[in-house]
């Protein structure tokens, strides 16, 4: 079996692929916009599931530049959706390319917040544990879409 048979068998389908991808992104967004309003309005963070989110969310590292991490979350979420729908309209592989890159830029980052997590802060937030399994998942599918529409483009050719 040839590796596009492959693909082509055993691969989500694009239309799958977008219509997770839209849900994981307004969970994302979602789940920033809830720490934006929290910091903006300087309520408590509700986290039933771990003990840590007030640690992290106080530590300094919560911050880049005086700017709550969390605004740059919802940057990223916010690009992913532009271009997410921007594709879903024209179908344009540069769209799923400029997804590509924010993806990946935001899973490089999500790494780098979950290790301040566990080996610098010595706690956990959920609601950012949660954003960096999103976004994890975001570049997988991500990524199939880029790989798929360039099998589909050579099948097509």
């Amino acid at each position: 079996m040839s590796a596009v048979t492959f693909v082509q068998k055993h691969m989500l389908t694009r239309s799958t692929a977008l219509g997770l991808l839209v849900v994981l992104v307004a969970v994302g967004f979602a789940d920033t916009i809830y720490l934006v309003i929290k910091d903006a309005t300087g309520g408590p963070v509700v986290c039933n599931v771990v003990e840590g989110c007030g640690v992290v969310l106080e530590s300094k590292w919560a911050t880049i530049g005086g700017i709550p991490t969390a605004f740059y979350g919802l940057g990223f979420y916010g690009l992913l959706a532009v271009f997410a729908i921007a594709y879903t309209i024209w179908r344009d592989h540069q769209l799923l390319l400029l997804m590509a890159l924010v993806s990946t830029i935001g899973v490089i980052v999500s790494a780098f917040f979950v290790y301040l997590q566990l080996f610098v802060i010595g706690a956990i937030c959920a609601y950012c544990m949660l954003s960096a399994l999103i976004m994890t998942a975001i570049f997988g599918l991500v990524w199939t879409l880029v790989y798929r529409d360039r099998v589909h483009r050579k099948t097509s050719s």
